[in-house]
Parts: structure tokens; C-alpha cells; sequence
């Protein structure tokens, strides 16, 4: 590119930077003699002022030879009254005695560029509020700079991205509670000061999402920012927009998970590409939020990889933005952990000690701070807001740390934050921190069985729930004023008429609490056992197992959901619910007959230690093994339950197969079959009827014979065997990975050896395995179970099945 197009250009983004800002400007306009680059003016209190400017785009510094040319040529314009000022501005850096011989002149100006663009949107006062409110709090004492999951500090890699051209936005995206907002006011105080230091640097704009979730406009959340706090000149979006375009700021979103918040997956996406509209030019653009915003691999792919998914399950990039280059954190290392403690904790303990002697405090500090990093709190503290909710517990002197768990973590941090709501002023005393903390329980489990969203309009809470919260306080409150009251003082209080919980494992902690005072309830049912074993996560059950370790009140609360469990019927039942049901067996020791259809699961999964179908101990093994024996005599629904059982046993433990099948049938019940289909004669069939003897059933449903030079098999149809005993169940377990399989041959020699028998019972069953003409004749009556379910396309041919007579029937419940 020639000098001269180069120079146009600059004085052509000077001049258009200008009308951005709001000011009327012209370019290559002759002013007397002289042709000036740009001419703009603006309105005064005493009239227009006109203001001549004249661009450098040099690839070195302007020196004073450049200058003293300007002084000459602009300075005639201003003494003759052509221009009222005049700026020089140069793309580069100005040399400092050209800049003086410039600036001593009335009405003569020297910047850079970036020095103009800083001039016309003042972002100075908001900079300084950056690094005023982030030293306020005092977290430059305490910060712990935090690392990626690749053990990388998030500094550095922010650090990279900022230098590196074209870089995509950048997402940090972590689960709660591992420092993504307190990172994000460090980096924007970071950036602010080193802004205020150097105008040429770029300028760090923080924008906390679930604060201002009202505003549904990219317009509306800037406009926002530099209306509240200390307020910004020259502000508008025009001028915004092309500085960014530019390369002048460091966009920070905090909190986007708080913005997603009520929002569905398309809502969502176009709240995303509403802020991306910022993503263009030189723009830096970092979002950060948790990963729980997205409920599936398809809403992540869309939001941070740009990845839609099609109905036919098609992916395609998204037309309208780019993808996110993503960024995980990892939890604090056990030092950082320790590190963050000492630091924070004094700070913490200096309000609740001042009454203390200096010496006693500064001891007593010491012995605490001691006790909350010697080890037996670790697993909590490496996530740093459990480290600062255990340093602000840790700081009350009666508190025993020994004993803390996650549960009386957040139960006493729950009741400090209520208990401040309580004492400010203007709440009404009548309203107890009790009433409180259950108003905010109903809430928090109103709002998750809406989907797990924590926003919503504070009219829309149910009114329902401000009854049951005030039950038994006297107040004269008509609707509209007690709602007003109870959020007035609720966690949840973001901003008017937004209600938004900060942390969404404060949200699971009281929506634990929630189900356990429902379940306490004389009502309690298997509707309601439904409805909250649905609705639970990882963290609400670790939440509802550690109050029933600590309070007898919970352990009888959910002893309810045992006595429901033999009627209530699930065949879609996630691994999460199933891990408390585990839990709850485990605690409260019930007697095997009462559990019903959910008896042979519970027993399996607590031996195994997990909630997998792949045995873990040589204990789940025998387990299953008996399991499947004792299900020869059960009733017909436990029979059933223990079938699907073994079918997803057999699909995830190839070597336990022979074994398996063999305890499932009773090798008198083949002896019958036998001894029932010779006595009819050689030419009719015996039909094994599936309410008589269920497991011969299922196995002549799923299985065929294979012959070879080395002997005869057993071939056992995995998705047959699967899809009939999930017919068949009232219960399950699902995972997707152990819904049927490969066919599978088991030599009868195998099963003989599980079975265990003596050799002259062996002969009384082997003509099954050895005799087409008697095996022919022993048949399945198949029944087709009208329900609806998701089971697998079989993979065997149809071909291999021989036709079976069919009973159609109405599915009733099993008994």
C-alpha cells in the first residue's frame, strides 16, 4: 500500500471516529492556503467551535521537524481566525520535545490516536472505580490467581489471547464456586490500571450479566454500566462501537450462566449473539459463567462452540457468530488452598474478635488458622467460595471445625446470610429468620421444578408459597405486601423484579431442605416420591444424605419415601435418584420384602459401591449371583425387576455371563419343560406361558442353538433378552450403554458347572441342549406388553426367530 493511501485512510478512520463520537466532520477541506486533513466542530455554550486536525500515520515517532511544520501551517489558521484549534494527531508516538513545542501554543493541540479516542468517551472515573472498588474489598490481600485445568495460570493465557490477532472470544467456563467472578474484577482492575498508566493500552469494560439480567439489549446492558457508578462523558454507542471495533477495550461478561437463567436454548442463543454483536474488528470479547448453564452436550455445542444441532441431528456452525475458545479452571491445589486461608481469614476474623485483647486476637487467629488448614477440612477448601464460607463460619469461636461437613458448611452459612437479612433495618421482626429461611426453601424448589432455572419475575412467585413461609406470624399484609415482604428479605433479591439466586449450590442446598420438609408431611406420597427423585442432582443428594447423618428429623423424613417405594413404579429411573435411594437403604436398614420391585437394585448397587452396572467388587458379583437365584421364588415383580437386572448385568460383564443365567433358571424347570413336552408327544409344542415360570420364559424368548465340530451352545440374544425383561419390569435403572448387546454363546458345560449339580441331574436336563427335537418343541408364548418404551432395535435377523403364537393383552399392574 502507498504512502499516500495509507495516509488517506488514517485521516478518514480520524474523521469518521469523530462523527461516531457525535461531531460533525469533513475531510480534505481547504482553509485558506492550506488543505487541512479534517475539519469538525461542535456545539458550545457561546457557539460553535471549529477545529482543524491534521493526521501522521508514520511508522516512527512524529519528530520536531513534523511538529514545527504544524505549529507553522495551523498556527496561521488559528491566529487568522480559519479555526478556532487544532490538533495534531499521530498514529504512533509523538517525541517529547516535539509534544512540548506543540502544547505550548494556545490552541494548539499534540495526541496520538489512542490518546483522541480516550479523550472523546472519558472512561477515566470509570477505570478508577474498577481499581477503587476491587482495592475496597480488599481482595488484592486474599486473591489467589487461579489456574486452568491444564495447570496453566489464567493470567498468562488471558495474557496471550490479548496480543494474538483475530483471537477468537474467550469463554472461562467452570463449575460454581471456583473464582470466575472475583477473577473477573481482577482482571478488569489489572487492566484499568495498567489503562490509567498508559493511554494506548486497551480499556477493561466489566459487565456482570445476572445484575443487570433485566436488560435484554446490548444497547441496554452498556447504557447500564455507564449509568450506574461513577458516570462516563462522551458516552454513546455509536462512538462505542467503533473504538471497539478499534481495538480499545477488553469486553468482560461475568456471569452469563445468571443471564441464561428463565431462558430457553433459543432465548439463550439470542442473548449470545445480541453480545457478540461487539465481536467485531479488534474487539477482545472474554465471557465467563458455570458450566451447569447448559443441561446437555447439545446446548454447550451451540452456545460456546457455535455448533447447532439440526431435527435430523445434523450439526452446522452458526451463520451469525463465532465460536468461543473455551477455558476451564481447575479447584484450588491444596497450597493455594491453605495460602488463601491465611490470607483471608484475618481479614474475615478482625469484626468478629474486636472485642478480643490485640494479643489474645492475634492468638487466636494463629490456632484457627491451624486448625482449618490441618488437613481434615481439605476436601472442602480447594473450592474457594467453601474456603471463604468456612473462614467466615470458622470465625465464630463456638463453632467445632472437627466435625464440619459440606451439609453443616452450608446449613450455618444459609442461616449467617438469613440472619443478617433479619437485622437490617426496615424487615418486619415478625417475619423470624425461620420464616425466612423456609420461604426461601419453597422458592428455591418452586423455581428448580421449573427446570432447574433460578430467575424469574418476583410477581410470578406463587402466592401459595408466601402462605405456607408465613403460616402461624401474625401480620395485617394483603398479597401483593407480604410477597413484597418475604423477597424483601429473601437470598434470592437481585434487582427490582428479578429474583436470582448468587450460587446455584445454595439454590441445591435449599432445595434439599424443601424436599425434606415435604417428605415429612403425613401426605407424603408416590406422586410426590415421582415428582422429587426427578428433580434431584449429585449435589442435592449429598445435601439430603448429610442431613439425614446429622438430623433425626430428616432420617424420618425420608423413611417416607421408603414405605412408598413398593407401589411406585419407574422404569426411567437416572443413576442420580437411584444413588440416594442407595443411600436411604443403607441408613435406614429396611427389611428386604418391604422394598418390593426396587429390592434386587438396591441390593446391587450397594454391594457394588456404585451405581454401575460393570461389577466393581467381587461382593457385587456374588450379590448379582444370589440375586438371580433367589428370584426363582419371588413374586412375579420382583421376578420381573430382577430380570432387567441381569439383562444389563450380562451386557456389562462378559465374564460373569454363565453364571448369571444359570442362577436366573432353575434347572427343574428345564427337567419340567422336558418331561411336559415329551408327554404331549413328538409333534406338538410345549409354550412355556410367562406368568407360570418367568425366567424360562425370557430365556426361551432370546435364545437359539449353535452347533459346531467342538459342541453344542447356547446363544443368547443380548437385545431380546433386554427388551423383554424391560417389558416386563415395573422398575429400572437406565443406561443407555447396557440396553442389550452382541449375541452371546454360552456352552452348556458352563451353565452345568454353575449350576452345581450332580452329574445325574446334569443328564435330566442336557437332551434341552443336545436334542433339536425335543428343544424345537419347547417355545416361548410370547406376549406383547402394550406400553410404551425406549428399548434398542434388535440386532438379530429376523430370520434366526422362529414363529412364535402371539397373546395380545392389555398391560395390567403387576402384583
Amino acid at each position: 500500500m502507498s504512502t499516500i493511501i495509507k495516509g488517506n485512510n488514517f485521516r478518514d478512520l480520524v474523521a469518521s471516529t469523530l462523527e461516531a463520537a457525535g461531531f460533525h466532520a469533513e475531510s480534505e477541506i481547504r482553509v485558506g492556503p492550506k488543505k487541512v486533513d479534517v475539519i469538525w466542530h461542535r456545539e458550545d455554550i457561546d457557539g460553535i467551535i471549529r477545529y482543524g486536525v491534521e493526521a501522521k500515520d508514520y511508522a516512527s515517532a512524529l519528530s520536531m521537524v513534523e511538529c514545527r511544520e504544524f505549529v507553522t501551517d495551523y498556527g496561521t489558521l488559528v491566529n487568522d481566525k480559519a479555526v478556532d484549534r487544532a490538533w495534531l494527531i499521530s498514529r504512533g508516538d509523538v517525541s517529547p520535545d516535539g509534544r512540548l513545542l506543540v502544547d505550548k501554543n494556545p490552541n494548539l493541540k499534540c495526541m496520538t490516536f489512542a490518546e483522541l479516542q480516550r479523550r472523546l468517551m472519558n472512561l477515566d472515573p470509570y477505570l478508577r472505580h474498577l481499581v477503587e472498588t476491587f482495592e475496597h474489598d480488599r481482595i488484592p490481600e486474599w486473591f489467589v490467581a487461579p489456574h486452568t485445568d491444564e495447570d496453566e495460570p489464567l493470567d498468562d493465557v488471558v495474557d496471550r489471547w490479548l496480543v494474538e490477532f483475530d483471537a477468537p472470544p474467550l469463554a472461562i467456563v467452570s463449575g460454581y464456586g471456583k473464582g470466575k467472578t472475583t477473577f473477573a474484577r481482577h482482571l478488569a482492575a489489572r487492566l484499568a490500571r495498567n489503562a490509567l498508566a498508559n493511554p494506548t493500552e486497551r480499556l477493561p469494560i466489566l459487565i456482570p450479566l445476572g445484575e443487570i439480567v433485566e436488560e435484554q439489549s446490548l444497547e441496554g446492558l452498556l447504557g447500564k454500566v455507564f449509568t450506574t457508578g461513577p458516570g462516563v462523558r462522551g458516552y454513546n454507542f455509536g462512538l462505542f462501537q467503533s473504538l471497539n471495533r478499534l481495538g480499545r477495550f477488553v469486553i468482560i461478561f461475568d456471569g452469563f450462566d445468571e443471564m441464561k437463567h428463565g431462558m430457553t436454548l433459543h432465548r439463550f442463543e439470542q442473548m449470545i449473539v445480541e453480545l457478540m454483536r461487539l465481536d467485531a474488528g479488534g474487539a477482545k470479547i472474554v465471557i465467563l459463567g458455570r458450566d451447569t448453564a447448559f443441561q446437555d452436550d447439545i446446548e454447550f455445542k451451540s452456545i460456546i462452540l457455535g455448533r447447532q444441532t439440526t431435527a435430523g441431528g445434523t450439526e452446522v456452525a452458526a451463520r451469525d457468530r463465532r465460536a468461543f475458545r473455551q477455558v476451564q479452571l481447575r479447584e484450588f491445589s491444596l497450597d493455594e488452598a491453605h495460602a488463601y486461608v491465611r490470607a483471608f481469614f484475618p481479614i474475615a476474623a478482625n469484626d468478629a474478635l474486636r472485642q478480643l485483647p490485640e494479643v489474645d486476637r492475634e492468638h487466636w487467629k494463629t490456632a484457627r488458622i491451624e486448625e482449618l488448614t490441618v488437613g481434615t477440612l481439605d476436601p472442602l477448601l480447594i473450592r474457594p467460595v467453601h474456603a471463604q464460607m468456612l473462614c467466615h463460619i470458622a470465625t465464630d469461636r463456638t463453632v467445632e471445625l472437627k466435625s464440619l461437613s459440606k451439609h453443616g458448611l452450608f446449613d450455618r452459612f444459609v442461616h449467617f446470610l438469613l440472619d443478617r437479612e433479619v437485622r437490617k433495618a426496615g424487615r418486619d421482626p415478625n417475619f423470624t429468620l425461620a420464616t425466612r429461611r423456609r420461604f426461601n426453601a419453597e422458592v428455591a424448589l418452586w423455581l428448580w421444578l421449573q427446570g432447574g432455572v433460578s430467575t424469574t419475575s418476583l410477581a410470578h412467585v406463587p402466592f401459595e408459597l408466601c402462605k405456607t413461609a408465613a403460616a402461624g406470624v401474625q401480620h395485617d399484609y394483603d398479597e401483593s405486601a407480604l410477597r413484597k415482604e418475604l423477597t424483601a428479605g429473601c437470598l434470592i433479591e437481585k434487582a427490582a423484579g428479578t429474583v436470582y439466586f448468587g450460587h446455584r449450590s445454595l439454590q441445591e442446598f435449599l432445595v434439599s431442605e424443601a424436599i425434606l420438609t415435604r417428605s415429612a408431611n403425613a401426605g407424603f406420597s408416590e406422586r410426590d416420591l415421582d415428582i422429587y427423585i426427578r428433580a434431584v442432582n449429585s449435589e442435592i443428594v449429598d445435601f439430603i444424605v448429610g442431613a439425614m447423618d446429622s438430623q433425626d428429623s430428616a432420617r424420618t423424613a425420608m423413611e417416607r419415601w421408603l414405605a412408598n417405594l413398593p407401589g411406585w413404579e419407574s422404569i426411567d429411573l437416572e443413576k442420580t435418584g437411584m444413588r440416594l435411594l442407595v443411600a436411604l437403604y443403607e441408613r435406614l436398614k429396611p427389611d428386604s420384602d418391604v422394598l418390593g420391585p426396587w429390592q434386587p437394585f438396591l441390593e446391587y448397587f450397594s454391594a457394588n459401591g456404585q451405581i454401575e452396572y460393570a461389577f466393581r467388587s467381587r461382593r457385587a458379583r456374588e450379590v448379582a449371583r444370589r440375586l438371580a437365584f433367589d428370584s426363582r421364588t419371588a413374586s412375579f415383580r420382583v421376578q420381573a425387576s430382577t430380570a432387567l437386572l441381569i439383562a444389563r448385568l450380562l451386557s456389562a460383564n462378559q465374564e460373569s455371563r454363565p453364571d448369571l443365567v444359570a442362577g436366573m433358571v432353575d434347572p427343574n424347570s428345564i427337567r419340567t419343560a422336558i418331561a411336559k413336552a415329551r408327554e404331549i408327544g413328538k409333534h406338538k409344542i410345549h409354550y412355556v406361558r410367562r406368568e407360570a415360570d418367568y425366567a424360562l420364559w425370557l430365556l426361551l424368548s432370546s435364545l437359539t442353538f449353535s452347533m459346531s465340530q467342538s459342541g453344542s451352545g447356547v446363544v443368547v440374544n443380548l437385545d431380546s433378552f433386554y427388551s423383554d425383561a424391560a417389558d416386563g419390569s415395573p422398575v429400572d435403572v437406565i443406561d443407555r450403554a447396557t440396553e442389550g448387546g452382541e449375541n452371546v454363546v454360552i456352552p452348556p458345560q458352563a451353565l452345568y458347572r454353575s449350576w452345581g449339580a450332580r452329574e445325574s441331574e446334569i443328564e435330566r436336563v442336557r437332551p434341552f441342549f443336545t436334542e433339536r427335537s425335543i428343544s424345537d418343541r419347547i417355545r416361548p408364548l410370547e406376549v406383547e406388553v402394550l406400553r410404551k418404551r425406549h428399548v434398542r432395535s434388535s440386532a438379530v435377523s429376523e430370520t434366526l426367530r422362529q414363529a412364535r403364537p402371539t397373546l395380545t393383552m392389555p398391560r395390567k399392574k403387576l402384583s
